[in-house]
């Protein structure tokens, strides 16, 4: 399906998808820079990978029943030693118990979410940062998910 329905005047769309449900999207103002695009599609898990010239972007969604490990490989493979990077997305894994959060926080990121984003009370959506400067984020309850949607700023 095209992507025409999702534009948003002053912005640049990234989609990583892999049909109805699965993937993600990264809306960029139109005046950063953007300087090299990844993406990795799946059927379980589909990253994208936004190098700005400040700091570098990936966003991540995971199938529910599908394995972390290969997810968490992915991840790591793609994160540039030295960058300040966010590392966000739908993990369908709470932080508490996740591999994900461990192998995150053994290379210096911050969980930056520490509330509920699903309507069972779970944290399944994450914002994970090696920089805190000037990064904010707020949730939002959404009419058409059973997650909250978070966005982020800088």
């Amino acid at each position: 399906p095209s992507n025409i329905f999702l534009h948003i005047p002053g912005y640049q769309l990234f989609v990583s998808s892999n049909g109805h449900g699965n993937g993600v999207a990264i809306y960029v103002r139109s005046n950063n820079n953007v300087l090299s695009v990844y993406s990795e599609t799946n059927s379980s898990y589909q990253l994208l990978k936004l190098n700005l010239s400040s700091f570098q972007l990936i966003c991540g969604y995971r199938s529910p029943n599908s394995s972390m490990a290969p997810f968490v490989n992915a991840l790591q493979t793609n994160i540039t030693n030295d960058t300040q990077t966010i590392v966000c997305g739908d993990m369908n894994a709470d932080p508490s118990d996740s591999q994900l959060s461990e192998r995150l926080m053994e290379l210096r990121f911050t969980q930056m979410i520490n509330e509920p984003t699903h309507i069972l009370g779970r944290t399944l959506d994450h914002v994970y940062s090696n920089f805190k400067d000037n990064l904010h984020y707020f949730i939002h309850s959404v009419y058409y998910s059973d997650h909250e949607a978070t966005s982020m700023w800088m």
